[in-house]
């Protein structure tokens, strides 16, 4: 679910800056709810619910699989390691791209 969020993050971040030309930023652009981005928000939204909820049950099981030694396939890993880099660009977003990160949650 972090997945969906960042890809659903990034693309209104994307459209934002097609149609203003430059990084929006909060407070000075239009809001993207007058874009008509809903489309768009509105699964990053329900997967940013479902995603506060199961992200830390994950980050438990991921921890205690480690710890039991337990093999993971190809695809596990490849999972994984997209789990952790959509967290990654999550925490990115945040606090590096504050502005950004405002416009796109309004």
């Amino acid at each position: 679910m972090p997945f969906i969020w960042v890809v659903s993050f990034f693309a209104m971040a994307l459209i934002g800056m097609i149609k203003f030309r430059r990084i929006p930023i909060y407070g000075v652009d239009e809001d993207p709810g007058g874009l008509a981005l809903d489309w768009i928000g509105t699964p990053g939204f329900l997967a940013g619910i479902i995603g506060f909820y199961t992200t830390p049950i994950n980050i438990l099981l991921i921890i205690y699989l480690l710890s039991k030694n337990a093999m993971f396939t190809a695809w596990d890993k490849i999972a994984l390691v997209i789990f952790l880099l959509s967290l990654t660009l999550f925490y990115v977003a945040k606090y590096l791209m504050p502005d950004l990160f405002m416009w796109v949650m309004d």
